[in-house]
């Protein structure tokens, strides 16, 4: 995908990737991710860390993350989607998204976000989400302070992510805690945020970074405090770096505690068009001698990128505030000094990543991926990946994608192939997307997929689309179907509204259709 920042609601920054920029799938919003979850295209914990991703963003350097989850990417004109409300113009932005289910529960959701830019260096931001479920709480809000000059070059109060040297001590490990169901002061005090919840410094003077943060979040259960630093050098091609972190892990309303203390040392070479990388962790505390290591190298060679990654982490490693590289292959750590029971995919993991990708000429780019990640003969993840897009002319591009992914994870062992051939058109008013493909699991029949996405420009303030997605027809019968129709308009230069009107066909299902109604809001002054 060219432009990513997990889910793409009009409205949502977009940050500029590589990872998988060739893929023919594209998702418009958060409710097409749920559908794709209940279609099977992803899991839970890939569908929780999109949604993340989309209600609170994630610094640049944690976009790796997006390597995980193969069968997505986000729509390669979301820049032209989001401009409402995202032009340098605009000082203080507001987005409102609102969704209805048109049946007899009429069950609602709704998420407010505001990002306000009080001057050139600071930024307020919050956000509050209501699920189905009536759940409601705040999401995240921070005061963030931002300078190209000067010893201080950042410092937040609030929601942030870090990410020190390859992640091995502080990264995004994603949510370890449950927080508050309800808007009260524990919800603002204690949003729902995957990421850290406190103060972060990060300070530069010479040829040296001084990066300190803290962090403290609670449920109605357990609590969880993190302290770290990460200083870091620049010695001609040499880029060495030190992170240290203490972080405590203990029962809300009783004495019961264990402690984590992680040290790693990360040293980089800068080369030219690339640089290779390598970090060593050692952890104390209540889980002694578990260590980590993790390389990264990346260079480009003229049109064509090349990256590797590897990654080991001790049986015993406590991944409690750490989100350095590893598959989703997860599994459950039971720490029963703290009665705490938490989803863990980096403990005992041993894996490796690699892509290829460039121009075979000024028409044709391909790229070629791989992922494997173990924890024991009988617990391993491996997947593959090959595209190629060939540009007809500006205005037509054909692509053809192959993807296989095995899990071997007790009691259920998967296989799937999976083929799509993609055109892209786009013709004055007129874009258009769509791909046929063919998935073949090693348990269960094959079933073809066929994705349509049509954008008609009504005018220069109006837009229509039409969005069909038939993910699983088998044996000539429709097994899942999402669609919906969406018209936009924008007010002004900075101010837009959208409806949507959608509708989720299962055939299995107790309600075989699910109307719905959507409406969203974004605008900026």
């Amino acid at each position: 995908m060219k432009y990513v920042a997990g889910i793409l609601i009009a409205g949502l920054l977009c940050l500029r990737a590589t990872a998988q920029e060739l893929s023919s799938v594209v998702i418009p919003s958060e409710d097409e991710i749920y559908e794709a979850y209940l279609a099977g295209e992803i899991d839970y914990d890939q569908y929780l860390l999109l949604v993340d991703m989309e209600q609170n963003g994630l610094e640049p350097s944690l976009l790796y993350l997006l390597d995980l989850i193969p069968e997505l990417s986000t729509e390669e004109d979301s820049v032209e989607q989001t401009s409402a409300g995202q032009t340098s113009k605009t000082r203080h932005t507001l987005k409102y998204g609102y969704y209805q289910r048109l049946e007899a529960d009429e069950l609602s959701r709704y998420l407010l976000k505001m990002r306000s830019h009080v001057d050139q260096n600071w930024e307020l931001a919050f956000g509050i989400r209501k699920e189905l479920t009536g759940r409601e709480r705040f999401v995240g809000r921070s005061a963030t302070y931002r300078s190209d000059r000067g010893v201080v070059r950042s410092a937040v109060v609030g929601s942030f992510t870090r990410k020190y040297g390859l992640g091995s001590v502080i990264g995004y490990r994603g949510k370890l805690l449950s927080y508050s169901p309800r808007l009260d002061d524990e919800s603002i005090l204690f949003p729902d945020f995957g990421g850290f919840n406190g103060v972060a410094l990060d300070t530069r003077s010479g040829d040296m970074n001084i990066n300190t943060m803290g962090s403290y979040s609670r449920d109605e259960d357990h609590t969880i405090a993190v302290v770290a630093a990460n200083l870091g050098l620049k010695v001609g091609r040499w880029r060495p770096q030190v992170t240290l972190a203490a972080t405590r892990l203990g029962e809300r309303y009783s004495a019961h505690a264990i402690s984590d203390y992680k040290s790693a040392l990360t040293l980089e070479f800068a080369r030219n068009g690339g640089s290779i990388t390598g970090e060593y962790c050692l952890q104390g505390g209540a889980r002694d001698e578990a260590a980590s290591a993790i390389f990264d190298l990346k260079q480009r060679f003229g049109s064509r990128t090349v990256s590797l990654t590897g990654w080991s982490y001790g049986d015993n490693y406590l991944n409690l505030a750490s989100g350095g590289k590893a598959s989703t292959l997860s599994h459950t750590v039971e720490l029963e000094e703290v009665d705490c029971s938490l989803t863990d995919r980096r403990s005992g993991q041993r894996g490796l990543s690699g892509r290829l990708s460039g121009g075979l000429s000024k028409s044709t780019r391909f790229a070629f991926s791989t992922l494997a990640g173990w924890r024991s003969s009988d617990s391993s993840i491996f997947q593959f990946q090959s595209q190629i897009t060939r540009s007809i002319s500006t205005r037509l591009t054909f692509g053809l994608e192959y993807l296989t992914k095995r899990i071997e994870k007790q009691p259920i062992d998967s296989l799937y192939h999976r083929v799509r051939a993609s055109i892209h058109v786009s013709s004055g008013m007129l874009k258009l997307k769509t791909y046929l493909g063919e998935t073949m699991p090693e348990s269960g029949r094959d079933y073809f997929s066929w994705l349509t996405d049509l954008k008609i420009d009504l005018s220069e303030q109006t837009r229509l689309q039409l969005w069909s997605n038939l993910s699983r027809v088998i044996d000539g019968r429709i097994d899942y179907w999402n669609l919906f129709a969406k018209l936009e308009h924008k007010l002004s230069e900075v101010v837009s509204v959208s409806t949507k009107l959608s509708d989720r066909y299962d055939p299995n299902a107790t309600e075989q259709h699910l109307p719905a109604f959507s409406f969203e809001l974004n605008g900026g002054i």
